[in-house]
């Protein structure tokens, strides 16, 4: 018994667990398309709240409960908590803005960045639900599940290796969205890990990962064309 648990706590079936999650976040088109018998569209508030759902049992409902019976490991060690030192977390935080935003702004610029996030046309509440209501829960389960889930444990057993495995899952992750993005994503990750790993904290990630998107959404939407 004791060594089927060493190996379902191994760093290769994390990797393999983490593998699976995102493959099942693939799914999530033909999913709600099945489930509601309607065409999936990300921008439409019922879809979002589905996307959000959906992620949130997949990213964040799941890896807890493997935790609860398998790691069985406190939360702290997942990044869930505040960080302890304000100052260290807000001079990160702002390190990784300053290094991340200006190719923000330079993405929403490009084309391909502006059709595939643009929500011109929606209404004001369709875009308070969204800014507001659907996109802080995504990314709060988005960086629990790289960073918390799967750097900070990887941390644990693998060091300095951990940066990359986790950047190449968390690229793989990306795969349909614009190509800029995808490259982007593997940069951005480890400047997200080094933020969750010297602050213990999934937040100032979070925080830095949030504003990037509203930044791009809120460009592409209202000031570039």
């Amino acid at each position: 018994m004791n060594s089927l648990m060493q190996i379902l706590r191994s760093a290769p079936v994390l990797i393999i667990l983490s593998m699976v999650f995102i493959c099942i976040q693939f799914i999530t088109p033909t999913v709600f398309t099945f489930s509601f018998d309607r065409a999936f569209n990300a921008k439409e508030p019922f879809t979002l709240s589905f996307v959000v759902v959906y992620s949130l049992t997949g990213l964040l409902l799941l890896p807890l409960l493997i935790n609860r019976f398998i790691f069985k490991e406190p939360l702290q060690n997942f990044g869930l908590q505040l960080p302890t030192q304000w100052k260290k977390a807000v001079l990160l935080i702002a390190i990784g803005l300053l290094l991340l935003a200006p190719v923000s702004i330079f993405f929403a610029h490009q084309p391909s960045i502006q059709v595939f996030y643009s929500l011109k046309n929606l209404s004001w509440a369709n875009l308070a639900f969204i800014f507001f209501l659907a996109l802080p829960p995504y990314y709060w389960a988005e960086e629990f599940f790289f960073r918390g889930f799967l750097f900070l444990r990887l941390w644990q057993k693998q060091g300095w290796h951990s940066y990359w495995i986790t950047e190449v899952i968390f690229t793989f992750a990306h795969l349909g969205k614009p190509p800029l993005e995808i490259l982007f994503a593997f940069p951005a990750g480890l400047v997200l890990n080094y933020l969750t790993l010297h602050t213990k904290s999934i937040y100032p990630a979070m925080v830095v990962h949030f504003t990037l998107g509203i930044l791009v959404v809120v460009m592409t939407t209202f000031f570039v064309s």
